[in-house]
């Protein structure tokens, strides 16, 4: 008599940022910090709170509030990320003051491979100087290093401008013009560098 197959191994978790992932999310945290958030960044979540793809961006709007309020305890760096090969579409809602323009930020179809490029391109240069890629030439997620210069940016000119991308991003996708699997790529790194900033804001608001 022959033994009964092994019972299948358990479905692998899902990529983060994808909407299981809301499952962990932490509400009643964002809510908190939200309510003590400065004006700009208020006006800002309002906005990308009403977007159809914000629910799978939501954990990094709240690694957002968390390293602002790290700011807080210290002297924040008011200085602005690098300029250098960032999308358009981001510099005109920055130049349009960043709140009150959301409905103007839907992302074309037929823009999608450009924004996406632009917003690989920028995201590259964001890098800090000890990060390696891979043989394959993605970013490698192994242990942090300890230059945060380029993006250790406090304030308005800050790390929103990179989540307020993936939110257009994760719209476009829900909108039906671009696959998610990619999306969850960017958002799983975008995320691993914020928790490593957000680990040295955090250190040095206690030193």
């Amino acid at each position: 008599m022959q033994n009964p197959p092994p019972p299948p191994p358990p479905p692998p978790p899902p990529p983060t940022g994808s909407p299981d992932d809301a499952k962990l999310f932490d509400d009643v945290r964002y809510q908190s910090l939200r309510k003590t958030a400065p004006a700009w960044m208020a006006d800002a979540l309002k906005e990308f709170d009403a977007a159809s793809g914000q629910k799978h961006v939501r954990e990094l709007f709240l690694l957002v509030l968390e390293i602002e309020s790290g700011y807080k305890a210290k002297a924040p760096k008011e200085k602005r990320l690098p300029a250098q090969k960032r999308p358009e579409m981001l510099s005109h809602w920055i130049a349009g003051g960043r709140t009150g323009r959301l409905e103007h930020q839907v992302l074309k179809e037929k823009d999608v491979l450009k924004f996406l490029t632009a917003f690989q391109s920028w995201w590259d240069v964001l890098q800090p100087s000890w990060r390696s890629r891979n043989a394959e030439g993605k970013w490698e997620t192994g242990m942090y290093g300890e230059d945060w210069q380029k993006l250790d940016c406090g304030g308005v000119n800050g790390l929103l401008s990179v989540v307020a991308c993936l939110s257009w991003w994760a719209s476009a996708c829900e909108e039906g013009k671009c696959d998610l699997v990619e999306f969850h790529k960017a958002v799983v790194d975008v995320k691993w560098v914020m928790e490593g900033l957000h680990g040295y804001v955090k250190s040095a608001s206690e030193a």
